[in-house]
C-alpha cells in the first residue's frame, strides 16, 4: 500500500511539473504573439516606401511565417503536453481505484476473519468444520476469482 502512495505522490509531482512547463509554454506563444503584431505593424509601414523597401518587406513576410510555423509548433507541442497531462490524470485515476479495491479487499477479508474467530468461539472448542451461513463475502462483492485462507 506504501509503494501505491509513493507512486501516486510522484505521478502527482509530474503532473505539477508539466502544468509549469505548460505555463511557460503560454508565456513564450504570449510573447510570439506580440512579436507577430509588431512585425504586422512593419509590414504595414513598409508599405509606403520603393523596391528596397518592398524587398524587405518580403523578407519580413518570411520571418513572420516563419515564425507563424515556429507558433504553430509550439502550440501543437502545447497540446501534445497536455494530451500526456490528461493521460497521467487517467493513470492516476486508475491507480486510485485499484488502490480502492484493495482498502476494500483488507476490509472485507478484516470482517470476514472477524466472523469466523466470533463462530469459532461459539462451537465451545469442539473440532468441528464451522458451516458458512451465507456464501463468501468476496463472492458476495463480486470478486469469486479471489479467495482468502482457502475459502472462496
Amino acid at each position: 500500500m506504501r509503494d501505491i502512495a509513493t507512486i501516486m505522490r510522484h505521478i502527482a509531482t509530474v503532473m505539477k511539473d508539466i502544468a509549469t512547463v505548460m505555463r511557460y509554454i503560454a508565456t513564450i506563444m504570449r510573447h510570439i504573439a506580440t512579436v507577430m503584431r509588431d512585425i504586422a505593424t512593419v509590414m504595414r509601414d513598409n508599405y509606403r516606401y520603393h523596391n528596397e523597401t518592398y524587398r524587405h518587406h518580403n523578407e519580413t513576410h518570411r520571418h513572420h511565417n516563419k515564425i507563424h510555423r515556429h507558433h504553430n509548433e509550439i502550440h501543437r507541442h502545447h497540446n501534445e503536453i497536455h494530451r500526456h497531462h490528461n493521460e497521467t490524470h487517467c493513470d492516476l485515476n486508475e491507480t486510485h481505484s485499484h488502490h480502492n479495491e484493495m482498502r476494500l479487499l483488507n476490509v472485507i477479508q478484516a470482517k470476514y476473519l472477524t466472523f469466523n474467530r466470533q463462530t469459532e468461539r461459539k462451537q465451545l472448542g469442539r473440532m468441528v468444520e464451522i458451516p458458512l451461513i451465507y456464501s463468501s463475502p468476496l463472492k458476495t462483492a463480486g470478486f469469486d476469482h479471489l479467495s482468502l485462507n482457502g475459502v472462496s
